[in-house]
């Protein structure tokens, strides 16, 4: 509950940071100050946020599981130095979408396509190279 309530105080930071910015430039440049990926607020939001679902008591269900297995790859590939650019800035142009009054909507078209993506050469891994190459590591032992 702590990590929800971090985030709506993120989010409403960064809204009510856009709406006085309009009157007062100087706050319109800290509008995600408190949601930057680096800031104490986030690493408080992370922390509650997983003991909360840790906590959590969640029935065996395969197709949570297909997905969780590839949400690392997802991890690895959206992140790496050289895909994120070519997703944000040369597939989805995020920067060109920034007044757009569907920001949200194409926001979350983006993550959802990149996620499913993701997800999907995730998967093609797990079924095939990194079985091998976990038979290679068992076989080492």
């Amino acid at each position: 509950m702590i990590g929800a309530i971090g985030y709506v105080f993120c989010l409403g930071s960064c809204v009510l940071f856009d709406i006085i910015g309009t009157k007062i430039a100087i706050f319109s440049d800290y509008a995600t100050y408190f949601a930057r990926i680096d800031s104490i607020t986030m690493l408080f939001c992370s922390i509650f946020l997983f003991i909360g679902f840790k906590n959590l008591n969640i029935k065996h269900s395969k197709m949570i599981n297909t997905i969780a297995a590839t949400t690392f790859g997802v991890y690895l590939l959206h992140e790496n130095e050289y895909i994120r650019p070519f997703l944000w800035k040369t597939v989805f142009h995020s920067a060109e979408h920034a007044n757009d009054s569907r920001l949200i909507l194409y926001a979350i078209g983006a993550i959802l396509a990149t996620f499913a993506l993701c997800s999907f050469i995730s998967y093609i891994y797990n079924k095939t190279i990194g079985r091998w190459i976990n038979a290679l590591l068992t076989k080492a032992k």
